[in-house]
């Protein structure tokens, strides 16, 4: 299913362009200047959501991969650990990361 959004999203693009290309030279110069404005804009504005997407996506499967490592690893399987000290380790690894940031 991703590999048909991302054919079509590269189809739609690549369309667009041709489109815009061709109607954009029988424009007044001043208007022209206004479409290439928008057409960059739009180009970022893409460009900004496609990185948010694919990092969105890449994060999703990194966590994902590592909790299922975590579930399945042996040495972690046998720790008994109290609600107390779960939640001490999730606050420290919580201070750890915004110092982090």
């Amino acid at each position: 299913m991703l590999l048909g959004l991302v054919v079509f999203g590269i189809g739609q693009g690549s369309a667009c362009h041709s489109v815009v290309q061709c109607s954009g030279h029988s424009l007044a110069k001043g208007t022209r200047r206004r479409l290439g404005s928008l057409r960059r804009t739009t180009n970022n504005l893409a460009a900004a959501v496609g990185t948010a997407t694919a990092g969105a996506l890449l994060v999703g499967l990194l966590s994902t991969a590592v909790l299922s490592r975590i579930a399945t690893n042996p040495v972690l399987a046998g720790i008994d650990a109290t609600h107390k000290q779960v939640a001490d380790a999730v606050r420290v690894n919580t201070e750890a990361r915004l110092r982090g940031l």
